[in-house]
């Protein structure tokens, strides 16, 4: 019987990976990628040298490895789509209740902020996760963030719609 360290651990690093995954861009997703190549590569290693000459297929601690990596993968898999999901909603959220915030700032000085932080109470993180800019004249602005770490969704004040963009 294994001891419960041996079972949780990976699922507890396949959790904290996947919370790291669904936090990241799509460039930094390769670099974990690589990572845990690395070190299920060098766990296999450390079974095989253990091993020796012996039948390589017939190894409990292989196939147990095996069944350990594959659990944390599968949690770290389920827990960053996860929390890729719930990031991007919260960007959306965001984004859809900062749109009316520059409407009315709008209509009281005749141009848009330069810049999210020229909003009164609006949290940091706000302008961490948009990305906001104007035109030169500051009559127009666009606004956007990352969907799923690979699309981007924008705001354009001139259509005043949501534009998912693919490329």
């Amino acid at each position: 019987m294994p001891y419960k360290s041996q079972i949780f651990t990976p699922i507890i690093t396949g959790i904290l990976l996947g919370l790291l995954v669904g936090t990241t861009s799509v460039f930094e997703i390769f670099f974990l990628i690589i990572i845990t190549g690395f070190v299920v590569v060098g766990r296999y290693l450390i079974v095989l040298a253990d091993k020796g000459s012996e039948n390589i297929k017939s190894d409990e601690r292989l196939l147990k490895l095996l069944r350990m990596t594959s659990r944390g993968l599968v949690c770290a898999v389920i827990t960053s789509i996860a929390a890729i999901n719930f990031f991007t909603h919260q960007r959306q959220l965001q984004a859809e209740r900062i749109v009316p915030i520059f409407e009315e700032y709008y209509e009281l000085n005749s141009k848009y902020p330069q810049s999210i932080s020229d909003l009164r109470d609006i949290d940091k993180s706000t302008e961490k996760n948009l990305y906001y800019r104007t035109d030169s004249t500051r009559q127009s602005f666009y606004l956007s963030y990352l969907v799923n770490g690979v699309y981007s969704k924008s705001y354009r004040s001139e259509e005043k719609s949501w534009i998912l963009n693919v490329d």
